[in-house]
């Protein structure tokens, strides 16, 4: 078990604790605070204690620093550290950007952060300062695989933006959606035109509303101007 110690004529606690290999170690926490100095040398055991499990993962990590962190603001304040969870953020941005960039626009945005919550699942209510770059290029790659890759594209842009307001409003302090590039698109889109099925279901769903008008100009458009050439 974790330990503090202080050396006669020091105001700078130590921790002893147990390391991944096993053997007893003693590190300065620099800090004079003795509740502070336990909650460190409690994290820094925690830590050992998943590397000997073989379990010590990057998220596993940042659990455990964030719960320090946590914890020492907490007996540092004596009230808890607010947190900003994923989906806090990305539904506060959402709602910023329906006022700033119009509602067509931010219901693309809505879209986008929809998707990447689902994607989370669980980690969508964790702090947003533990998603690091391979959350959103996990997102990409899988965007890119179900719809398109210039769909992907798009939600690591609109994700780019989200993080930045984060990081703005001191929610976090970097940015994983910076670091990720775009996919090629490798093979040229080739538009066709309506088949007959295709545009009796579309003139069907259409009614009577003037988007059958539409419709149906968009379809002889092209054939009035193929007469008029010939």
């Amino acid at each position: 078990m974790a330990s503090v110690h202080r050396n006669r004529g020091s105001k700078v606690w130590s921790a002893a604790f147990r390391g991944p290999d096993g053997r007893r170690h003693f590190r300065s926490t620099r800090t004079s605070d003795r509740r502070q100095a336990e909650e460190i040398a409690r994290s820094w055991e925690q830590v050992a204690l998943l590397a000997r499990a073989g379990r010590l993962t990057p998220e596993a990590a940042r659990n455990v620093v964030t719960r320090t962190v946590q914890d020492l603001y907490l007996v540092a304040n004596r009230v808890a550290m607010p947190t900003n969870t994923v989906r806090g953020c990305l539904e506060m941005w959402c709602k910023a950007k329906m006022l700033e960039a119009g509602k067509t626009t931010a219901l693309r945005y809505q879209t986008v952060a929809t998707r990447f919550l689902a994607f989370l699942g669980p980690r969508a209510e964790k702090d947003i300062a533990l998603i690091d770059p391979k959350a959103i290029l996990d997102f990409r790659d899988v965007q890119a695989k179900d719809l398109s890759a210039s769909t992907a594209n798009y939600s690591v842009k609109v994700l780019r933006a989200g993080f930045n307001m984060a990081i703005e409003h001191g929610l976090t302090t970097t940015n994983p959606a910076r670091v990720i590039g775009v996919i090629k698109q490798r093979r040229e889109s080739k538009r066709r035109g309506f088949h007959i099925p295709e545009l009796e279901r579309l003139l069907e769903a259409c009614g009577d509303t003037p988007f059958r008008g539409l419709v149906l100009l968009g379809k002889f458009i092209p054939i009035v101007r193929r007469v008029s050439v010939q």
